[in-house]
C-alpha cells in the first residue's frame, strides 16, 4: 500500500468519464476527504463509501452532512463488514484491527435524514435485504458479496443478482431503485452478463488494485480500456446495439 494511491486512481478521470468510488479506508494522510472532490473533473463524479466502526460513528455522520458541500455526488454505506473481511485462511491485519459496526435499517434511516445526496447500500445478497434497504431510504443497492472475502463459501453475487432484480421490479415501492453489481468483474463479458441480468452498472475493485501494483501511472487506464474494448466487442457479437436494451435473452445459463 502507498498513501497517495488515490491520486493514481484519479488519473483515470482524465481519459474516462466514469464515477469514482472512494472508500474512507483508503483516505490516509496527507489526503483529506474534504479536498478530494477538487482533484477530479465534474465529468467523473466522486462517490464516498463509508465504513462504520464502533469508534467513528459520530465522525462519519458529521462527514455525511458535509459530503454534498465538499462536492461528493453520492454516498455509499457498506453493510456487509461487521465480521471483517477474510482472505483465504487469514484476515488482513490492517483491516482486522477495525472494529466494524453492524449496520441496521435504523442507521440507513439516519443517514438518509442527514444528506440529500443519493444513498446507496452496498453488500446486498438477498431480495429481503434489498427491499429493506430501499424502504429505509436507500436510492440504490449494490448486489455484492464483497469479492467473496466476507464469507468465501457463500453464494456468488451473479447468482443472487437476477433474484433480487425480479423481486425489486415486482413491487411498486422498490421498482424505481437502481441496482448495481459488484464482485467478480474481470472481463467485458462479465459486464454484459451483469447488465443482462438486470444491473444498471458494475463496480470494479480488485482489477484496479492489480493494475496499480503493476503500473502505477498507466495501469488503471489500461485495464479500463481493455474492459471497454471487450464490452464493445462482446455486445457487437451478441447483436446488442444499445447496452440499455440488453436483456436475459442475451445470455444462456448452464
Amino acid at each position: 500500500m502507498y498513501p497517495k494511491a488515490l491520486l493514481d486512481v484519479f488519473r483515470l478521470s482524465k481519459s474516462f468519464k466514469v464515477p469514482i468510488c472512494v472508500s474512507d479506508l483508503s483516505i490516509v494522510e496527507p489526503l483529506q476527504m474534504s479536498e478530494l472532490p477538487r482533484l477530479v473533473p465534474k465529468t467523473s463524479p466522486l462517490i464516498w463509501q463509508m465504513y462504520f466502526h464502533h469508534d467513528n460513528y459520530d465522525l462519519i455522520m458529521k462527514q455525511t452532512r458535509l459530503a454534498s458541500k465538499w462536492g461528493y455526488s453520492a454516498v455509499v454505506v457498506t453493510v456487509d463488514t461487521e465480521q471483517s473481511v477474510k482472505l483465504g485462511y487469514g484476515r488482513q491485519r490492517a483491516i482486522f484491527t477495525h472494529d466494524f459496526r453492524i449496520i441496521t435499517p435504523s442507521d440507513i434511516k439516519k443517514i438518509r435524514a442527514t444528506t440529500t445526496l443519493p444513498l446507496i447500500a452496498k453488500g446486498i445478497m438477498t431480495s429481503e435485504d434489498a427491499e429493506l434497504a430501499v424502504e429505509s431510504g436507500a436510492d440504490a443497492v449494490v448486489v455484492s458479496n464483497h469479492g467473496g472475502r466476507t464469507m468465501d463459501c457463500g453464494e456468488a453475487a451473479i447468482e443472487a443478482l437476477p433474484k433480487i432484480v425480479e423481486h425489486m421490479k415486482s413491487k411498486k415501492a422498490t421498482r424505481n431503485a437502481e441496482i448495481f453489481f459488484d464482485s467478480g468483474i474481470r472481463r467485458g463479458t462479465d459486464i454484459i452478463k451483469a447488465l443482462a441480468l438486470g444491473a444498471r452498472g458494475c463496480l470494479i475493485g480488485r482489477p484496479y488494485f492489480w493494475a496499480l501494483a503493476v503500473d502505477r501511472r498507466n495501469g488503471i487506464e489500461d485495464v479500463t480500456r481493455i474492459l471497454r474494448a471487450e464490452l464493445v466487442r462482446t455486445a457487437a457479437l451478441c447483436g446488442v446495439r444499445d447496452l440499455s436494451k440488453v436483456d436475459p435473452g442475451t445470455i444462456r445459463t448452464a
